[in-house]
Order: C-alpha cells, then sequence, then structure tokens
C-alpha cells in the first residue's frame, strides 16, 4: 500500500484562486454570494470553525453572516429560523455549525436547510447526488 502526502495549501490555492474570481464576476453582475453560519447555543470548538470559516470567506470576497441562537431554542423556533434564511434572497449558502444541543433533531434541522444552499452537502438530497457522483451541487 502506497500513501500519498496531500498538502492542504498548494492544492486549496488554485481553488481559492478559482473561486475568488467567480465571486468577483458575480459581484460585477451586482449578485453578493453570503454564507449563513448557524450556531446554537455556546460552544467554544465550534467558535473556532467559524473564525475560519470567515476568514476562507473574506479571502475570496464571500459574505459571512453569523446567526447565534439561544442554547434552549425549541425544534420548531430553529425549524422557522431555517426557514427564514432559506427564503431570504440574499444568503446563497447555509452551514449548521456542529454539535446542536441533545433536544434538537439535528437530522431534521439539517433536512431543513435548502439542498441549493447546503454548503456542507449534508441535506438528504445532496448526499444521494454524491453518491451517484454528481458534485455540481449548491449555489
Amino acid at each position: 500500500m502506497s500513501h500519498k502526502l496531500l498538502l492542504g495549501k498548494e492544492i486549496g490555492a488554485p481553488i481559492r484562486a478559482a473561486v475568488a474570481d467567480r465571486v468577483a464576476r458575480l459581484q460585477d453582475i451586482g449578485w453578493q454570494p453570503t454564507l449563513a453560519s448557524l450556531q446554537i447555543g455556546d460552544n467554544q470548538a465550534a467558535q473556532i470553525y467559524i473564525r475560519n470559516q470567515r476568514r476562507a470567506c473574506d479571502s475570496v470576497g464571500i459574505t459571512f453572516a453569523e446567526h447565534t441562537y439561544p442554547a434552549d431554542i425549541t425544534q420548531n423556533e430553529m425549524l422557522a429560523a431555517i426557514h427564514a434564511i432559506n427564503v431570504n434572497p440574499h444568503i446563497t449558502g447555509i452551514i449548521l455549525q456542529r454539535p446542536v444541543p441533545r433536544h434538537l433533531d439535528l437530522e431534521r434541522l439539517q433536512y431543513a436547510i435548502s439542498p441549493s444552499k447546503d454548503v456542507e452537502g449534508m441535506h438528504p438530497a445532496n448526499i444521494g447526488k454524491i453518491v451517484y457522483g454528481d458534485f455540481e451541487m449548491g449555489p
């Protein structure tokens, strides 16, 4: 068995450049891509991921919108919040930070995110596309 060392910066640089170019072209026609980050509760470990996501977005010109909800939010309240973001035409992508509080059904929350705004590919429709080799999903 052979091993191959993956160098993230080398692999990521051309991807980031291509994304930045596409974002610039979208901005030229008046469309500003925006990623909504949804965090439920105060999870310090998730804050590291959120900070890195914000930096990545900033580096390519994507607006990063952080939405924080109380840890005791109900399932229905969170589903309503996701719905509001789904129908917001200014939000082009959604990422649900994990973990979520135990009283919430993560699968239902993930399912509530519009497949076209699901940047992680966790919606069942997007997982199915991945299984069948269709990687052209999301906004």
